[in-house]
């Protein structure tokens, strides 16, 4: 492991351990994410009751709705009932507030002047030093293989997610993201195979300004959310209000390795942006930002390129999210990619409720592999299973008693040949009808390519054990039909999740895989603790 990944990783720990803990009034954001429930760092206190839907966000986009399942004072535990993305530890969420009516005073007979004390109740830690939010965690996978092959493997790991406001009085915003695996083949025939280590830090920034009005600064290794296209940067970027409806910032720093960690002193990046805001009639709402980035190597031209990025909502009723990156080729770009501009990683998004019981969701993906200086002769993401150009889009609809019903279906081409790709999923999750805490979970996938058709149906059903301990049983099977074989793997899962006062927190999760030629025991084991 490198020098710096033992630094982060001990300031982390020395940061969760030294921070006081604060009740003063954090923004409505997702805590923790476990197995079954996504936390959140509100509940009853500021208007969440059991049955709340919340609209998850995350860079202006409305990725989920949850549904409160169990709320306290201070947080509350939900359910994604609907949306096209999972929810993550950090994401902001919104809500419409319940108003809270507290029971009416027991009158309480007086004690006498001379046994009374006056209590002060100063102001809770408005402008305390270094509040602290987030999780800290520490898991292992163990996959246990049992056709006789030597593909059994153990991975431990270590994940933290640390924001620590007015850090050491600043009024800044120290933000830490980073993670470790072990991944350790005991099989294996050599060292070099047998234990792998991967580290991501992802993030480890200070900021300072709002999030509306007057100037932002960020120190560090981070991605600014204004200009996605630049990626991880080890540098520094202000942006300022410039009135009511116009931001404008720069940034600029070095390349980032966030997969390793180092520092790629030979590669540098520069970008500068505007953003247009406006809130027009009837809860009508428009966004719209413009950039222009480009990225150097080694004093070679990595890339260069213009980015717009346009929101437009509606209230509840209408959300539609777009982005666009145009590639200006000069010099060795301009025959790579055979003109002076082209188009690459168009997306589009669109999410409409136009009843209260029906959600419509639609996208369409168009990410081009993009060649830069490391990569001019073959893209390395030409060999990535997971770039895609297609259309996707599904129907949520919501009936009384606690059922929902999705569909979804899609179209994915992949390769230069254009292959075509299928998919279609069903679901029904009920939960109204069942006993509190109970819920239950169907679900259908298909997926078609030219070689082969995948079939997935899968059943959950979970029930709480008691008030902090809830648990999950279910199964499921993986059918690929390839012209003349069909093969088949079956499996049974089980999982607990266990809150020690909504602070700490346990989740276990074992599953067996039976026939196919993967028979395989898996038990994923996690615990931490929320800040």
């Amino acid at each position: 492991m490198k020098h710096s990944l033992w630094l982060g990783l001990v300031a982390s720990l020395m940061i969760a351990m030294v921070a006081g803990r604060s009740h003063a009034a954090e923004k409505p954001k997702v805590n923790y994410v476990s197995a079954d429930a996504i936390y959140l760092n509100v509940g009853r206190l500021a208007g969440l009751i059991k049955g709340s839907r919340v609209r998850v966000v995350r860079n202006g986009k409305r990725i989920a709705i949850l549904e409160v399942v169990h709320v306290s004072s201070h947080s509350a535990s939900c359910i994604v009932v609907e949306g096209s993305g999972t929810p993550r530890s950090g994401d902001f969420v919104h809500y419409d507030p319940v108003k809270v009516t507290r029971p009416a005073k027991t009158a309480i007979p007086k004690r006498p002047a001379a046994l009374r004390t006056r209590v002060k109740h100063p102001e809770k830690h408005k402008n305390a030093v270094n509040r602290l939010s987030g999780f800290m965690s520490v898991e292992n996978y163990w996959d246990q293989d049992l056709t006789g092959s030597s593909l059994t493997s153990i991975q431990p790991a270590i994940s933290a997610r640390i924001i620590v406001s007015n850090f050491l009085g600043t009024g800044g915003e120290l933000k830490i993201r980073h993670r470790s695996r072990l991944y350790y083949r005991p099989g294996a025939t050599t060292d070099a195979s047998r234990s792998v280590w991967s580290h991501r830090l992802t993030e480890a920034a200070i900021r300072f300004g709002g999030s509306s009005g007057g100037t932002r600064v960020g120190l560090g290794r981070m991605v600014i959310s204004d200009m996605y296209g630049l990626g991880f940067v080890d540098g520094a970027y202000i942006s300022r209000q410039v009135n009511a409806r116009y931001r404008v910032g720069v940034a600029g720093g070095l390349d980032a390795n966030a997969a390793g960690g180092s520092i790629h002193s030979n590669r540098q990046k520069v970008g500068a942006y505007v953003t247009y805001e406006r809130a027009l009639h009837d809860n009508h709402r428009v966004s719209l930002t413009g950039a222009v980035a480009g990225s150097y190597a080694s004093g070679l031209i990595s890339r260069e390129f213009a980015y717009m990025q346009g929101i437009y909502t509606v209230g509840r009723l209408f959300y539609i999210y777009q982005s666009v990156e145009i590639d200006v080729n000069r010099k060795w770009r301009r025959s790579a990619n055979g003109g002076v501009v082209s188009f690459s990683n168009y997306v589009l998004s669109a999410n409409s409720s136009p009843l209260s019981f029906l959600s419509l969701d639609f996208n369409y993906d168009a990410r081009h592999n993009t060649r830069d200086a490391y990569n001019r002769a073959t893209p390395d993401t030409l060999f990535d299973s997971d770039v895609y150009t297609g259309f996707g889009g599904g129907a949520t609809l919501s009936l009384p008693g606690g059922i929902r019903l999705r569909g979804s279906a899609g179209l994915r081409l992949r390769g230069v040949s254009e292959q075509l790709n299928r998919y279609y999923t069903v679901s029904a999750d009920m939960w109204g009808l069942l006993p509190r805490g109970h819920g239950l979970s169907l679900r259908w996938s298909v997926s078609e390519t030219p070689f082969v058709t995948g079939y997935r149906p899968t059943l959950s059903y979970r029930f709480p054990i008691s008030r902090f301990l809830r648990a999950t049983a279910g199964g499921g099977a993986y059918i690929f039909d390839q012209g003349p074989v069909i093969t088949r793997t079956y499996y049974a899962q089980g999982a607990v999740n266990w809150s020690i006062g909504q602070r700490y927190f346990v989740a276990v999760d074992v599953r067996q895989n039976i026939g196919g030629g993967v028979d395989a025991s898996q038990i994923f084991a996690e615990s931490g603790i929320n800040f």
